[in-house]
């Protein structure tokens, strides 16, 4: 195995490599002014990254160490041995679980014998699902007791309840953040999700002036019913959501004021 630098390459990759290996003699080196190698032409090493070339030619053979074996050996080093394992136990590798968004008195899952209807855990599941990443979940009570509720947490304000209709029992959520759009879900027990009407911050536009002015009203007007709707369920603001969201409302609930 060649040294970098002393087997003849040349260019940009060689000098590169030159500096690299220089450096920890360099470290030490007195240095003049003018002389500092990470500031040098590349394709004129410093008079130190010369010298320490001819140096290393001679030594290098048992100072090359690649990066992953000088990994190995650090993790060999702190590794415990077979035998302090054994005497001592294994450590227990459990994963910690993660938080979730879910008060303190809520926190649990409902016993068998509380009344909980059968339908609601796939319910329960799949909102779970829908904010995996932001490790939210229906509080364990509300889904018990089928009661309305209301989530403020890492940036989402989510607004629930439970209802039933002809086609059987669901849960309905509205769900707001200021980094997507906002989303109005049915679950059913069955896994299916139906997507109700949200409020929107995009409309179409047009070239035409009576023709935009037109697709302006439309979209206010259907805003507008989007928001009696979700008053109507009681999604309205309560006063404690995220800013961002408060202000997004107000604007598409009453672009006028």
């Amino acid at each position: 195995m060649q040294t970098p630098g002393a087997g003849g390459e040349t260019g940009l990759l060689a000098d590169q490599e030159r500096y690299l290996w220089a450096w920890p003699e360099l470290c030490h080196a007195p240095m003049e002014a003018g002389s500092y190698p990470l500031t040098a032409p590349r394709s004129q090493p410093t008079r130190h990254a010369h010298a320490v070339d001819a140096k290393r030619q001679d030594t290098t053979s048992d100072r090359i160490v690649s990066v992953g074996e000088q990994r190995r050996r650090s993790q060999d080093a702190t590794a415990p041995s077979s035998d302090a394992e054994s005497s001592a136990g294994v450590q227990d590798r459990t994963p910690i679980p993660d938080p979730i968004c879910e008060p303190r008195e809520h926190a649990g899952r409902v016993s068998p014998d509380s009344g909980y209807d059968r339908a609601m855990p796939t319910i329960d599941e799949v909102f779970a699902q829908h904010f995996e990443t932001w490790h939210i979940r229906l509080p364990a009570r509300d889904v018990a007791e089928r009661r309305r509720g209301r989530i403020v947490c890492n940036g989402w304000a989510i607004w629930y309840l439970f209802g039933s209709d002809e086609q059987g029992q669901y849960l309905d959520y509205y769900a707001a953040h200021r980094m997507t759009s906002d989303a109005h879900v049915r679950i059913r027990p069955d896994g299916r999700c139906e997507h109700l009407p949200t409020l929107s911050s995009l409309r179409v536009a047009s070239e035409d002036p009576i023709e935009d002015a037109r697709l302006e009203a439309e979209f206010r007007a259907e805003n507008q019913e989007v928001a009696r709707l979700l008053e109507a369920k009681g999604f309205g603001l309560a006063g404690d959501e995220p800013l961002s969201i408060s202000l997004q409302r107000v604007l598409l609930e009453h672009p006028d004021e």
